[in-house]
């Protein structure tokens, strides 16, 4: 069995926020754009990690921080 991708999951969980707490509250335009594309960003994220391997881009993002 595969393991669940985590950047999956949590653009799926932004996303469920995001459309309960427009339902219940009525965001403003610019939180719930914000959260849905946070959403599909994840969500993108996640498929490409489950397709390609990512670990160049973490060594990059991990030397960007070490400067």
């Amino acid at each position: 069995m595969e393991k669940t991708n985590r950047f999956l999951n949590i653009g799926l969980l932004i996303y469920a926020v995001t459309m309960v707490l427009n339902h219940l509250v009525g965001l403003p335009h610019f939180l719930y754009g914000l959260g849905l594309g946070t959403a599909i960003g994840f969500e993108l994220l996640g498929v490409a990690a489950m397709r390609y391997d990512l670990s160049k881009l973490r060594s990059y993002k991990l030397k960007i921080i070490k400067r």
